[in-house]
């Protein structure tokens, strides 16, 4: 029961704290900010809605069953719904788009680091439009594919239920997430490699140069770029002892893989929102001035020119 009820008050406030931030970088954007721009928040506002879509999604097909509440809906009514099957499914289908989104972030970064004279161009228009759709469009072709699918809850002794295909639905959708999940997990473990040897090569170029070729807020997105290759990787891994659990049937691994996997989704979920707001200073300090937390800073006219002159000669984010 605790277990439960503290693991809903973290989703609960994380949930409140992701669509907060969402609302405030989407204001941001409209306001032309010039510290936040479509290039990377773009993608990064998507992937936000995709990850608070999907925890809404887990507490419906998932984690309320597990909790154990609601057993006759569960057992009985809900299974019959076609609801069952879509939000049963989209938990790969989401898993797919987070991986394959692995990738336009690495490159985003990469792209900036690597060609910033084309950086603009690059990442806006279609182009951008390229780049969020098409984990998306995976996404929903993976769900319609399969949405027709049965599922049943299985009730445990404990009193918790899991839902499962049924018997004559011979599918595998954990073997097809893990496959573009090893997918995602080489190419954009090869854009980081890329990365990182440019960042140290620009980096070297300090000790010659007058003024640091990397600016911060450069140097703070990488840093997100690689948590969030850190956390999928660690989740490839996860659901591979998981798949490999189920196939030997080892039943009492399985309930405890299941009691660890349910936080490792929400890490997976909203470390997003949180790695953004600690690592980025300047999007801190203006959410909280969004949330009347902090008070506004006030700016000289002439601070606020070289900013502006700045970030156009960078021509990134």
């Amino acid at each position: 029961m605790l277990y439960s009820i503290v693991l809903m008050f973290v989703d609960a406030f994380s949930l409140t704290f992701t669509l907060l931030l969402i609302v405030f970088l989407i204001s941001r954007l409209i306001a032309k900010d010039i510290y936040i721009t479509s290039k990377f928040y773009a993608l990064f506002i998507t992937y936000c809605i995709l990850d608070a879509f999907f925890m809404c999604d887990q507490y419906l097909n998932r984690r309320l069953a597990y909790f154990g509440y609601f057993r006759d809906f569960y057992t009985t009514e809900y299974p019959k719904s076609a609801l069952s099957s879509i939000t049963f499914v989209y938990f790969y289908s989401y898993g797919i788009a987070m991986s394959l989104s692995n990738i336009s972030v690495a490159f985003n970064r990469l792209s900036a680091i690597s060609f910033p004279v084309y950086y603009n161009q690059l990442w806006k228009g279609w182009k951008l439009m390229f780049f969020i759709s098409f984990p998306m469009t995976i996404c929903f072709i993976h769900l319609w594919y399969f949405m027709d699918i049965k599922i049943e809850y299985q009730l445990f002794g404990d009193g918790s239920m899991v839902p499962n295909f049924r018997p004559d639905s011979k599918v595998d959708l954990w073997f097809f997430l893990i496959l573009v999940r090893v997918f995602s997990f080489i190419v954009s473990g090869y854009m980081h490699y890329l990365l990182i040897t440019q960042l140290r090569n620009k980096i070297s170029i300090k000790k010659t140069a007058e003024r640091n070729p990397v600016s911060a807020a450069e140097l703070n997105l990488i840093k997100y770029a690689q948590v969030f290759y850190f956390v999928t990787t660690f989740t490839l891994i996860f659901e591979g002892i998981l798949m490999l659990c189920g196939y030997f049937k080892w039943r009492d691994v399985i309930n405890l893989m299941d009691r660890l996997y349910l936080p490792l989704e929400t890490m997976q979920s909203f470390f997003s929102p949180y790695t953004l707001v600690y690592i980025n200073k300047d999007i801190r300090q203006k959410f909280f001035e969004f949330l009347h937390l902090k008070k506004k800073r006030f700016v000289k006219k002439s601070t606020i020119t070289s900013a502006v002159s700045f970030t156009v000669s960078r021509g990134t984010m």
